[in-house]
């Protein structure tokens, strides 16, 4: 039974990474009831005793609990349509499988890297495929278009156009870089090469997305792990420095172009900045926010939307400033385990989580079922760990 718990857990993972708007698969509802049947039939079977950790069952109380409840707050004080805080409710309920996983101790670390590295794999192949073959450029872009699940095209700055290959769920690959990274480092002779050739695979992958944010924290994300780890931090961080200032020096119009206001991607969501401060200027919505799923007209867009790009301001124009400081606390709660010095062998997987979380702040993908399930995976994986600590002290 475990194995099944195991294999339907490695599905998700899949079909999260490949098919976030479950458009193709349609499989994350039955794949998702999968896990938690098999949970249960394997405790049933085996007779065991169910005992979960109080934190760990406060912290997904809570995170089910607030969208509830700004979803009651919604109804009562506005209650029109379109609304679709019911369909975000279904992605808030994916952080329940830190349940699943806890509990069927299984650890799904290593299996997300490797399918995120198939996921850097694919973006590649897609690069080389329509490099020799830019005939092919089109009807791979309607396939993205159409499953909602990666877009091709160019971007321009300062003169260097370079092809883009964006998946929604790239940010994701921050955590298989952060991995190979520390196993980068810690392998030994000949099973370093391994790691180096997947980080490299990884990094690519990422930059042949092409957002700022992806370029950046691919270049970045690597140094952080090497400083966090190595006893030549000073030198690691001077390192660094001269880099970014080297690549400042020779890429100085790219990097102009890139933070040009008049930058379309930077046009909008600086457009966006008029509209909170027209949502926020209302006292209701600074405390309760206009709740979770809520439409709001933006007038750069022309239209009602549910989301922006700019995640952390979604928070609190979702949950106001009371419920909006609490899911806050519970995205950033995996960052108090760098305080362990024990965990220390982990501390790689809370900073490319907070490198993750960093990139999120402009892309709405954090409170998707996917990225659930990243946080859901982290926090199990640090749970068991803690049990472990516990037992052997």
């Amino acid at each position: 039974m475990k194995n099944i718990i195991f294999t339907s857990l490695l599905c998700m993972i899949f079909v999260c990474v490949f098919d976030p708007a479950d458009q193709f698969f349609k499989l994350k509802v039955p794949l998702f009831a999968l896990c938690w049947l098999a949970l249960i039939v394997y405790y049933i079977t085996t007779g065991r005793q169910v005992h979960l950790p109080y934190n760990i069952t406060n912290y997904i109380l809570m995170f089910i609990l607030i969208p509830v409840v700004s979803i009651a707050i919604y109804l009562t004080a506005d209650g029109h349509n379109p609304y679709d805080g019911f369909l975000y409710l279904k992605s808030y309920i994916f952080i329940t499988l830190i349940i699943v996983l806890y509990l069927s101790d299984v650890d799904l670390m290593h299996p997300l890297c490797m399918v995120l590295t198939l996921l850097s794999l694919v973006i590649i192949g897609i690069f080389i495929v329509t490099t020799n073959n830019p005939l092919l450029i089109t009807p791979i872009f309607n396939v993205g278009a159409r499953y909602g699940s990666f877009g091709l095209g160019e971007r321009q700055y300062g003169g260097l156009v370079f092809k883009t290959i964006f998946f929604k769920t790239s940010p994701m690959i921050a955590i298989a870089i952060a991995y190979y990274s520390y196993k980068t480092l810690v392998a030994q002779r000949f099973a370093r090469l391994l790691p180096i050739v997947l980080l490299i695979i990884n990094i690519f992958a990422m930059f042949l997305a092409g957002t700022r944010n992806n370029i950046i924290f691919a270049a970045l994300i690597p140094f952080s792990i090497l400083a966090w780890y190595t006893r030549y931090k000073k030198l690691i961080l001077s390192l660094l420095c001269v880099s970014v200032l080297l690549i400042c020096t020779i890429y100085f119009e790219v990097i102009v172009d890139m933070l040009d206001p008049k930058e379309v991607s930077n046009q909008i969501k600086l457009a966006y900045l008029a509209d909170y401060k027209t949502v926020f200027s209302n006292p209701w919505n600074i405390l309760f926010g206009q709740g979770i799923g809520s439409y709001n007209y933006w007038t750069v867009l022309q239209e009602e939307t549910a989301v922006t790009e700019l995640t952390f301001l979604e928070i609190f124009r979702n949950y106001g400033l009371l419920l909006g400081s609490a899911i806050f606390c519970l995205i950033l709660y995996p960052i108090i385990y760098l305080k362990n010095a024990r965990f220390k062998p982990h501390h790689y997987i809370v900073i490319g989580y907070v490198c993750y979380l960093i990139m999120s702040a402009s892309n709405p993908f954090l409170f998707s079922s996917s990225g659930m399930l990243i946080l859901a995976i982290i926090m199990a994986h640090f749970a068991k760990l803690t049990i472990v600590e516990a037992v052997q002290q």
